[in-house]
């Protein structure tokens, strides 16, 4: 498996960290040079304020909550990874009592589509 398809790519890399997203990760997108284009990297080399966290699946899944709890709902919403037979990821938030699936997003990659349900958690406050 590629790299890229293990961390959140550049796009959504930069919506959580515009959301606050804490700029901890294992690998860093940073320019190389003026104008160049973005690298994944191991390292964040500190002379580029604008290295921005590319998280990896791992990392995301520490951020992601097991259960959330919507406030206009007394039911609980719990987190559900499913890998569609096209190979795309689908992840969302399934209240067990009714099955009604109100919160979802997919994907190409895992990272991204556990990184845009973060992205819709930071931004309606459920985390």
């Amino acid at each position: 498996m590629e790299l890229q398809q293990q961390v959140v790519n550049l796009e959504l890399s930069k919506r959580m960290k515009d959301l606050g997203f804490k700029q901890e990760s294992l690998f860093w997108w940073q320019p190389l040079n003026y104008g160049d284009p973005y690298l994944a990297s191991g390292l964040r080399d500190r002379r580029f304020d604008s290295s921005i966290s590319s998280y990896t699946v791992a990392e995301l899944g520490e951020l992601l909550p097991v259960e959330i709890s919507k406030a206009q709902s007394k039911h609980q919403y719990y987190l559900e990874i499913v890998k569609e037979e096209e190979g795309k990821w689908y992840i969302r938030y399934r209240n067990t009592v009714d099955s009604f699936m109100n919160l979802g997003f997919e994907a190409e990659t895992e990272a991204d589509a556990r990184a845009k349900m973060l992205c819709y958690l930071k931004e309606n406050n459920l985390l």
